[in-house]
Order: structure tokens, then C-alpha cells, then sequence
């Protein structure tokens, strides 16, 4: 398995510890389905029963699991393979619903402003335009969904 980003790795064991919160060093088979989604990694049953599967003959059924018990390693291979599998259009779309408040297919100033005030944020106007503007390549004032998507790819190349 390739290595996610470490601030991934981090919620990845975060979600495992949350649900192995006696420390026994194991989730159970349903818990993974919940942890998985509170990640947005989800998943349902039979796609994980299947990678299980794959995984234990990768490892030649030495994965340190036992029965519906799933240990950590095991966990990290579950939720790095969905991690690589998710779309990530899809992801900058579902963001772009998330600063589209008042759901009109763009993000405005008064969308940025909302967003500042739920958050306890102070940010001027002339900072929130400036995000705007980051953005705003047909200079409209407004931020659409592909000028969106279109920042965030460029975001993550770096």
C-alpha cells in the first residue's frame, strides 16, 4: 500500500483508537463500517468483506485478525485503499456545496461572510474579495463550482 498524507494517517488511527477505546488492540467488523464513515471512506458490507479477504491472502492469512476482530495494520490497509480509491472531483464538488450557502451553484461574498461568522471568524470584506478574487477567473465577483475545483487542484499540486 502506497502512504497516505500524515495528517490522513492521523485521523485514520484516531477513528481505530476511537472505537478500541479499552485499548484490546482490535475493532470489531461493524465498527470498522461506522469508523470508515465518520472518515468518509465508506464502505458497505460486502466491499469490506471482500477486501478483508484480499488482504488476508496478501498477507497469507497472517494478518493478525481474528474472526470479525480487525487490528490496526489491518485498518490502516482497509482505510489507505479507500483513501486512494475516493474521487477527487468529487470531494472538491462536495466542498463547493459547503461554501455555496445559500445554494445558487456559486460562492459569493456573503457566502464567504456567512461561513466566517458560523465559524467565530473576523474576516474583512477586503480579505474575504481577495479569496474571491484568488478564484475568480471570468472577474464576475463570484467563485463557480469549476473555478472552484479548478483552485483546488491547482491547491493540491503543490
Amino acid at each position: 500500500m502506497s502512504v497516505v498524507p500524515p495528517e490522513v494517517e492521523e485521523q485514520i488511527v484516531s477513528a481505530f483508537k476511537l472505537f478500541d477505546c479499552s485499548g484490546r488492540g482490535y475493532v470489531r467488523f461493524s465498527e470498522v463500517l461506522v469508523a470508515l464513515k465518520a472518515l468518509k471512506l465508506d464502505m458497505d458490507a460486502s466491499e469490506l468483506e471482500y477486501v478483508l479477504g484480499e488482504i488476508q491472502r496478501a498477507n497469507h492469512n497472517n494478518s493478525g485478525n481474528d474472526g470479525d476482530k480487525i487490528r490496526l495494520p489491518t485498518f490502516m490497509d482497509i482505510a489507505t485503499l479507500r483513501y486512494q480509491q475516493r474521487d477527487p472531483i468529487a470531494d472538491a464538488e462536495e466542498s463547493f456545496e459547503l461554501f455555496d450557502h445559500d445554494a445558487d451553484g456559486f460562492i459569493s461574498l456573503d457566502d464567504l461572510r456567512q461561513i466566517s461568522l458560523g465559524l467565530g471568524e473576523s474576516v474583512s470584506d477586503g480579505e474575504l474579495k481577495q479569496m474571491i478574487a484568488q478564484a475568480d477567473k471570468d472577474c464576475d465577483g463570484l467563485v463557480s463550482k469549476q473555478e472552484f475545483i479548478r483552485l483546488i487542484a491547482k491547491a493540491k499540486m503543490y
